[in-house]
């Protein structure tokens, strides 16, 4: 019934988070305006000075204020697609931004090529990378047909370029745009995609050049041209895709793939320092990638921050049971409010950490949020048994970070609390610990300000329940006995 109870007050806490989010949402339109007029008026200064070498005459007015008025919806559009139809979490405007910057660089590319170059080399597959990555696949595709038309208006209301082949160009650079996401399963190793998209560049070449033998609307050596844009745009974005994700602070899965390994200096300065805290962490990485792709979330991510989320107890390692191996704690010298403060300073001293060293953002929030607004419990019941009348405030007792504000710092959170449960109570019944566990933090609110479903959490439970009888195996006693 208690558990019912609590159900019930998470989904009324849940419906309010929603309601507010709607309301952020709405917020967000007068900036992305902003941004939208901004960049369709730089377009079209671009174009106006590089193909008419000045921006504004009574000749070409009409075709400049329409492409102003194309691009400005677009970028609106692109907006409205990836806030209200793809469910962009959060309230920021950084995907929305990436998207209009990389739209803007496509086609200012693309129009410069096509004057300069072939009206094939359309480097629209870039586009699609760069969103991909940095963004999501579903926006990217958008982004990519969106943009595709735009391009189709700019030739078609312009009078300068070869209408008829350009339009070809943008359509099969589309095309080969298209063919990516069914390649591709975005993988970390930078060699897939260089070598996937060659393939594919090559396959759409092959066709060009046979349309171009079938129908004559143009140069067969176009289709070499179009090898060149798509091998010209992989190459363009893995040497863009480092800029962006620093500029724009996005952790991809290229850039998590540096804090992945064992090797960086971080984590190998928790392994020397705390050995048992790095095992803790080891073994949360694996909960939480388990239970991140079990909810559709970045794995890799997960598990990168389940790495670094205790790199704070560094600083005083012996504090914590995990790192006392000579049977000495220095907790029995001390009174519960300083243990409690030893205990708890170990998040903040994280952040700092991460901070120093330039670490990505979602990293840095699961480190600060894994432990949200929880109580720190054995010291606080230490010390209520120590006062008179068993009442004590909590205040001094309790973590005084942010509640989880994404998916992979409630999924840490709950992963870090559930391991040292189980590590510590082996013997008990492990479904009943998990869902008491899960249950707790919900009475305490520590969801509220995620989008954290109670699917998600069903979901969870029942993967934890799965994985970790893999992580805490009994193993064969090996030896002869007498």
């Amino acid at each position: 019934m208690e558990a019912n109870n609590l159900k019930d007050e998470y989904k009324t806490k849940f419906k309010s988070i929603k309601t507010a989010n709607k309301s952020k949402k709405i917020a967000l339109i007068v900036p992305y305006m902003g941004v939208s007029l901004i960049l369709s008026f730089a377009f079209c200064l671009f174009y106006s000075l590089f193909i008419h070498r000045q921006f504004f005459n009574k000749s070409n007015y009409v075709e400049i204020i329409s492409m102003f008025a194309v691009l400005a919806i677009m970028f609106v559009l692109l907006f409205v697609y990836e806030k209200y139809v793809t469910g962009q979490r959060g309230d920021k405007l950084k995907p929305h931004l990436i998207s209009a910057v990389v739209s803007f660089v496509t086609l200012a590319l693309s129009i410069f090529f096509i004057k300069t170059v072939s009206e094939f080399f359309v480097p629209l597959m870039f586009l699609f990378l760069a969103c991909a990555a940095l963004v999501n696949t579903r926006s990217a595709m958008f982004n990519l047909f969106v943009n595709a038309f735009a391009l189709f208006f700019i030739i078609l209301n312009s009078g300068i370029f070869n209408e008829s082949t350009a339009s070809y160009g943008v359509l099969f650079n589309t095309i080969a745009g298209t063919l990516t996401v069914f390649a591709l399963k975005w993988n970390y190793k930078r060699i897939n995609i260089i070598v996937l998209n060659i393939l594919l560049g090559s396959v759409a070449a092959v066709l060009v050049y046979v349309y171009a033998l079938l129908t004559n609307e143009f140069a067969e050596s176009e289709a070499l041209w179009l090898l060149v844009s798509v091998v010209s745009s992989v190459f363009l974005f893995i040497c863009l895709l480092p800029l962006f994700d620093r500029m724009f602070d996005v952790t991809t899965d290229f850039r998590i793939a540096e804090y992945l390994t064992l090797k960086n200096p971080v984590l190998k300065y928790l392994r020397e320092k705390a050995p048992g805290t790095y095992n803790h962490s080891l073994i949360v990485a694996t909960l939480a990638e388990s239970c991140a792709e079990a909810i559709g979330e970045n794995p890799l991510l997960a598990r990168a921050a389940a790495y670094y989320h205790d790199v704070g107890k560094t600083k005083a390692p012996e504090f914590f049971s995990e790192n006392q191996f000579d049977g000495y704690n220095p907790h029995d010298e001390l009174i519960p409010e300083v243990s409690a403060s030893k205990i708890i300073a170990h998040t903040k001293n994280g952040v700092q950490m991460l901070k120093e060293k330039h670490f990505p953002e979602e990293i840095i929030k699961a480190a600060e949020e894994h432990h949200g607004t929880s109580p720190v419990n054995f010291f606080y019941n230490k010390a209520k048994n120590m006062t008179e009348g068993g009442r004590l405030s909590a205040g001094n007792y309790t973590y005084d970070n942010q509640k989880p504000s994404s998916k992979i710092s409630a999924l840490i959170m709950i992963c870090d609390t559930v391991e040292s449960a189980v590590r510590a109570n082996q013997s008990s019944d492990i479904p009943e610990l998990i869902k008491k566990l899960v249950d707790d933090k919900i009475a305490l609110g520590q969801f509220s300000e995620c989008d954290i479903s109670l699917k998600d959490i069903d979901i969870i439970e029942r993967t934890l329940l799965d994985t970790i009888p893999q992580v805490f195996h009994s193993r064969v006693r090996y030896g002869s006995s007498k």
